[in-house]
């Protein structure tokens, strides 16, 4: 064999050791037999259980229960009865890196009857998509386009009430819709949130019931076929017969959701009486149960200096206790917002984790 042959021989052999053993790397998930099962992937419209927001982001959900703002009417319609005055908001997050899977979402609010009227939107798009049909699995079918987007989007109203100085209220109805040009499902859904301050060393609880309500069934020109004369079924076809595939329908993810903040530091019903509003630091504990996922937990920590710079870490727990190999985590975010009393306020913030995911947040 020649002293090249030799060499290519070498390296080739080394190459696919290296690919074998990549391949054999990572973070995996071994299968716990005395795990319960779940229902994942059985519901329709889980874009539902997307966060928005930066500051909900980064601190992985938890605490996001408790946030005034136009992004509580995500988290927890309870909350908007803290904000006073008129709000708006906006926020945008690129989803799975170079994938051009975004979601939007907007909001505003207004005083309204003793409490906050609020409206919302959110839309999620798949980008295109090369189309392939079952008579065309090359594409290039010509009674479709070459290619087609996924749509997901809901619009909300929502309504928040101070019970006492420290119940607050609210809930509210969405009209939700997913699916292609050709296909699509509609759903209605109702949420509703409470937020409590206890009083008590600076803790607040706060919980919220979201997408209850009705099931969905994909209806449209895809689901659709005309039979014509010349096919046999059970027996020869005398004339045209219009038929529609059998779809299943599917309920919603609903999820109930259970937070406890605990002021440390800041408010004079804090746990540690520091060194006033100027520095602010709150730690919150999230349970969240979703019918299409088993029991969750997230922790989420946050630092405000003068309520204009903040600095959040937020770790969600999904299901570490079957994961194999190295685990690496990267959390956090940064936020400014600048206050303007009697008048609109105007925020802005920005999270990029460095995950797998490749995920950017930013809002306005």
């Amino acid at each position: 064999m020649s002293r090249k042959a030799l060499l290519l021989s070498v390296l080739a052999l080394f190459l696919g050791f290296e690919v074998g053993y990549a391949q054999g790397e990572g973070t995996g998930l071994e299968p716990d037999p005395e795990a319960g099962n779940t229902r994942v992937g059985t519901r329709g419209a889980n874009f539902l259980e997307i966060g928005i927001g930066a500051r909900g982001m980064a601190l992985a959900g938890a605490g996001a229960t408790l946030q005034p703002g136009v992004f509580s009417m995500y988290w927890n319609p309870g909350a908007m009865a803290s904000v006073e005055g008129f709000g708006v908001g906006f926020s945008y997050a690129a989803l799975y890196a170079d994938l051009d899977i975004d979601y939007f979402y907007g909001a505003a609010m207004i005083p309204f009857l003793g409490g906050v009227l609020g409206v919302n939107w959110a839309g999620l798009s798949s980008g295109d998509i090369f189309r392939t049909t079952e008579e065309y699995p090359a594409g290039g079918d010509p009674s479709y386009g070459p290619t087609f987007d996924w749509r997901s989007s809901f619009v909300g109203a929502y309504y928040a009430k101070a019970i006492t100085d420290r119940l607050n209220i609210g809930g509210g109805l969405k009209f939700i819709t997913e699916g292609i040009t050709e296909a699509s499902a509609k759903y209605v859904a109702f949420d509703a949130g409470v937020t409590f301050r206890t009083g008590l060393y600076g803790i607040e609880l706060g919980a919220t019931a979201q997408n209850i309500g009705s099931e969905g069934e994909f209806r449209g020109s895809a689901v659709k076929r005309i039979l014509d004369s010349s096919e046999q079924v059970y027996a020869p076809l005398n004339r045209d017969l219009q038929i529609d595939l059998d779809t299943r329908s599917h309920e919603l993810p609903t999820l109930f959701r259970f937070t406890v903040n605990l002021d440390v530091i800041g408010t004079p019903e804090s746990l540690l009486q520091g060194p006033g509003e100027m520095h602010t630091l709150d730690v919150a504990v999230d349970l969240l149960d979703a019918v299409d996922t088993d029991l969750q937990t997230a922790i989420g920590i946050e630092y405000s200096f003068r309520q204009i710079g903040f600095l959040r870490l937020g770790k969600r727990f999904y299901n570490e206790a079957q994961r194999t190999g190295d685990i690496e985590t990267d959390v956090g975010g940064v936020d400014a917002y600048y206050p303007r009393p009697a008048a609109p306020g105007v925020s802005g913030g920005a999270r990029k984790p460095e995950t797998q995911t490749g995920e950017r947040h930013h809002e306005s």
